[in-house]
């Protein structure tokens, strides 16, 4: 079965902000979540987001456990899947959230349906602009996606996540044995050079 966009989310766009974003230290800052703060790969990184102060702050801007982000801006239209309890944060404008309505689809099989190569290619029939790629809140809504049982959702979710570790485990393994090699090629030049001497 495939179902629009529009039938499993209620799509919103960030946090509107007018202009650059000043950190603030005060006690109800708000965490932003910026297009830079979602990886090639559709990873989530929150070690760096700006803190500011918002006044009047919607409740539905708030970020919650389970909802989407989706970069409508520039060459890369991903998303990142929001895991885990995010403690007073928001989304900044480009970017869009998708919350899940109802109980047929996970949210990160949502996640990583639109980062899949059928995903990308749907939305990039949809960008508009020449300069700067835009997909608008009604396109993105008109997004085909199949919708296996739950059951299926859980098993593709862990398989991908499971991919996805075991990517950044060789990448680590890729870095680790580079130096290990830039080490042991030093040390053989150092030892070589104390001969001679």
């Amino acid at each position: 079965m495939k179902l629009r966009l529009r039938d499993i989310c209620q799509v919103q766009m960030g946090y509107p902000f007018r202009s650059k974003l000043e950190r603030s230290d005060a006690d109800n800052c708000v965490s932003i979540i910026q297009m830079k703060d979602i990886s090639e790969a559709g990873c989530l990184s929150t070690e760096d987001l700006v803190c500011v102060e918002l006044r009047n702050t919607q409740d539905r801007y708030k970020l919650r456990k389970g909802d989407v982000i989706f970069k409508s801006r520039g060459h890369l239209n991903n998303a990142a899947h929001v895991a885990e309890d995010m403690n007073n944060a928001a989304a900044a404008s480009p970017l869009m959230v998708l919350k899940v309505i109802g109980q047929k689809v996970l949210p990160a099989y949502v996640t990583w349906y639109i980062n899949q190569p059928s995903a990308q290619q749907q939305i990039e029939s949809m960008a508009r602009g020449t300069s700067v790629r835009m997909i608008s809140k009604a396109d993105l809504e008109e997004l085909e996606v199949p919708v296996p049982s739950i059951a299926t959702q859980k098993k593709i979710v862990t398989v991908a996540e499971l991919g996805q570790r075991e990517q950044t485990l060789l990448n680590e393994i890729s870095i680790r044995r580079k130096k290990l090699v830039q080490v042991s090629l030093n040390m053989m030049a150092n030892e070589r050079q104390r001969r001679q001497v």
